[in-house]
């Protein structure tokens, strides 16, 4: 076996022995946390969601990606997910913490907290 070919080998063994949760169990944590810290959250829909607790932010959760939509007033504004933009095209919810995710959240807008 030449020598990149073992390397290749390692490299996959390394990769298998450090398992990624699945994105479905990322984000039942993620919304688990959310739902502790005062966020209504929505589960069983096709595309299952969380508000925060002023209603303002809306993050839709959808297979491999997290969607949000901003309104200023919920009492007149309607969250809709067509409205939706990406979270960040290079977030990997199954790499970070429900922790890591709130406090990127919460830092990146102020609706949240």
């Amino acid at each position: 076996m030449s020598r990149i070919a073992e390397r290749v080998a390692a490299k996959f063994l390394e990769i298998e022995a450090a398992k990624l949760p699945t994105f479905q169990a990322a984000q039942a944590a993620i919304m688990a946390l959310l739902e502790k810290e005062r966020w209504k959250v929505t589960r069983g829909l096709k595309i299952p969601y969380a508000t925060s607790p002023s209603g303002e932010l809306r993050l839709w959760f959808k297979a491999q990606a997290v969607y949000f939509t901003e309104v200023p007033d919920p009492r007149v504004a309607r969250h809709e997910f067509g409205a939706a933009r990406t979270l960040s095209y290079d977030l990997d919810i199954r790499t970070i913490t429900p922790e890591q995710f709130l406090s990127l959240v919460t830092g990146h807008f102020r609706s949240a907290r």
